[in-house]
């Protein structure tokens, strides 16, 4: 029974330590269990987290872009300045 006992107290010790470590583990670390390169599954959830908070427009859309497609649109206006149609 003493041996059972150690077993138990080993296991609970290796459950402890290895929910202790999941606690800690990031996105990428799991992802990283999978084979895929974690600077990739980095660099690729900065650009999924930048399409949901509109930063992946805003860096690609300039002034002179809303301006151009408001001409094209019919909008005779300025950015910055109520819409004239």
């Amino acid at each position: 029974e003493e041996s059972g006992l150690s077993f138990t107290g080993k296991l609970s010790s290796a459950v402890g330590q290895t929910m202790s470590r999941l606690q800690k583990a990031t996105a990428s670390d799991v992802v990283s269990i999978f084979g895929i390169d974690q600077t990739f599954s980095e660099r690729e959830a900065k650009i999924i987290q930048s399409l949901f908070q509109g930063k992946a427009l805003a860096h690609h859309m300039e002034d002179q872009y809303y301006k151009g497609m408001g001409r094209a649109g019919g909008f005779l206006t300025m950015v910055g300045e109520e819409l004239v149609y």
